[in-house]
């Protein structure tokens, strides 16, 4: 037969702890922000207990803790802004190359979330878009060298470092007639233009002076050089 009596010792400890915790709650209840300074105690005194408790409890409550996040970023929207900024100006290396692979993962989806982040907000979409032209001239300019080549369904492609390299070759000169180039004041030049079937890659493009890629225009090199002189 099963002993079935309750040791009179324990139920005693019981309600005691049963009593301490309600009116812990009701302590905590009438000062709210008395847990926040609890927690940031035993989290300085603990720190890896405290992680340990943390990455345990978002592993138990993944949906509420995610339901939680996006509640604090709704409320707290300027101060997640401003934290996120400091982060990514601290970390831009891991910050770009973290960027780089979740674009490549998600390239659809990002498209398409920023094609409708666009058409909501127009005018913010073109303050930062000079912005950038601004802070990357040469990297702007490559941009709207693949896409008139992507129009022009020319072969081949070419990245900013590929004009550094050919401005670098060139030392600094007109590739049509050798006049010194002003620091960035220089085209690129596709020698057998995209509108005749040249390639974009490298091997096709020259830096040359404004003067020269005006004049030369859709014109091939040998018709142009007889021009020149």
């Amino acid at each position: 037969m099963n002993d079935t009596t309750v040791d009179p010792d324990m139920e005693v400890l019981n309600e005691k702890g049963r009593r301490w915790r309600d009116a812990r709650c009701r302590y905590l209840e009438a000062h709210p922000g008395r847990q926040a300074e609890i927690d940031q105690r035993y989290r300085k005194a603990h720190p890896g207990r405290a992680a340990e408790n943390t990455r345990r409890w978002r592993e138990q409550n993944r949906e509420a803790e995610k339901v939680s996040q996006q509640r604090y970023r709704e409320e707290n929207r300027t101060k997640v802004r401003a934290a996120s900024h400091r982060w990514r100006e601290n970390n831009k290396e891991y910050a770009a190359e973290t960027d780089r692979i979740r674009n490549q993962n998600n390239r659809e989806s990002r498209a398409a979330y920023s094609r409708r982040w666009r058409l909501d907000n127009p005018g913010r979409a073109a303050e930062i878009t000079l912005h950038w032209r601004r802070e990357h001239p040469e990297e702007s300019a490559n941009m709207r060298r693949r896409r008139r080549a992507r129009e022009s369904q020319a072969i081949g492609t070419h990245t900013a470092a590929d004009i550094r390299l050919i401005h670098k070759n060139q030392k600094g000169r007109c590739w049509w007639c050798g006049k010194k180039l002003k620091g960035k004041q220089y085209h690129i030049d596709h020698r057998v233009p995209l509108a005749l079937g040249g390639s974009d890659s490298p091997e096709n493009l020259v830096v040359s002076c404004p003067q020269c890629n005006m004049r030369k225009r859709i014109k091939l090199p040998e018709e142009f050089v007889l021009r020149l002189f």
